[in-house]
């Protein structure tokens, strides 16, 4: 008989994987718009509670640094004792020019008054009129006060004006005060736009047994 044949061993063959279904694409495509959803959300989330947190919170303000002040030419410095006043119309005007020619050794003095501090009891007042030259926005006066202490005020015109009101100190209005001013004395306040400022001495210093007399080595203006 004829030999028997050796059965040959036979694997069989995957057949090939079928590609994706529109369906099974459309799901994938889904779950990633699903996670893009998702992040969107918590961002959103995270931002409200942010604002929520920090509503009511003052909110911290950094406030702008002044520009420093900055001296003002002073064109010519007049004296003031009016007649209204009870004044003799001229306060020792020669000596006007050395409050404002930037030397503390040189002054404009009062003239010499008696009993009174107060200018023995004839006037209000009398000072020097500083002339900016034009209406200059200003913001302090620094004085040299010689003499001991003085009480002294700065003024500016109750009413614009293009020449200095020499005719009584009630054409002018006060804006700061030293009661006792001796030495260095910085005077501010508010801004105030003019071309004339008043420095209006009110009580004199004792110079010798029963006089009295104010002086004004130097007068800055400053904007």
């Amino acid at each position: 008989p004829a030999p028997e044949e050796t059965p040959v061993p036979f694997t069989p063959v995957p057949p090939p994987s079928a590609p994706p279904s529109a369906a099974d694409a459309t799901g994938s495509r889904r779950g990633r718009l699903g996670w893009w959803i998702l992040g969107i959300a918590l961002v959103v989330v995270a931002l409200l509670w942010f604002l929520l947190t920090r509503a009511g919170q003052p909110v911290q303000q950094v406030e702008p640094t002044p520009d420093p002040p900055v001296a003002i030419a002073v064109t010519q410095a007049i004296d003031f004792d009016p007649r209204e006043d009870g004044g003799s119309a001229q306060e020792n005007p020669r000596q006007a020019p050395l409050a404002i020619d930037g030397d503390t050794a040189t002054a404009w003095q009062t003239e010499r008054y008696r009993k009174l501090p107060t200018f023995g009891g004839l006037k209000p007042g009398v000072g020097l009129v500083l002339d900016l030259g034009s209406a200059t926005e200003i913001r302090q006066v620094a004085l040299v006060v010689d003499g001991g202490p003085t009480a002294l005020e700065v003024r500016v015109p109750v009413e614009p004006a293009d020449e200095p009101p020499l005719e009584s100190q009630a054409q002018w209005r006060k804006v700061a005060r030293a009661e006792s001013g001796s030495g260095e004395v910085l005077l501010g306040f508010a801004a105030e736009t003019t071309r004339f400022v008043l420095v209006y001495l009110t009580e004199l210093p004792p110079v010798e047994d029963g006089y009295f007399r104010g002086a004004i080595a130097e007068a800055v203006v400053l904007g």
